[in-house]
């Protein structure tokens, strides 16, 4: 994550944003027992904290906005890495991708 972000250092948040949040899709799909690991167990289990961080450091504003913006994505993505979503999510993925950048770009 840290090297993709690092890739669109010189572009607008929310373009970085978005690369990270494509890239931590990949390797989640890619990597689902890493996943699981990470971000299927008891909080006290793994420290996970550390791709949320990453996330979040893109973006400033209020918590409670940024907190509703790591889980969208990262719903999405648990619902696709554990099996629950069985078609071609990525347009899905994609969309919701638009639609957080937008309310994201647009907030005061």
């Amino acid at each position: 994550m840290r090297t993709v972000r690092d890739e669109f250092a010189g572009e607008p948040p929310m373009v970085r944003l978005t690369g990270m949040a494509h890239a931590f899709r990949r390797w989640s799909l890619a990597h689902p027992r890493e996943f699981a690991l990470m971000f299927g167990g008891v909080r006290e289990e793994c420290d996970s904290s550390g791709f949320a961080a990453l996330f979040l450091e893109e973006l400033s504003g209020p918590t409670d906005l940024l907190v509703l913006a790591w889980s969208r994505v990262f719903g999405l993505l648990a619902l696709e890495v554990f099996g629950h979503v069985r078609w071609d999510s990525e347009p899905l993925f994609a969309r919701e991708l638009d639609l957080l950048t937008e309310a994201l770009g647009s907030r005061p």
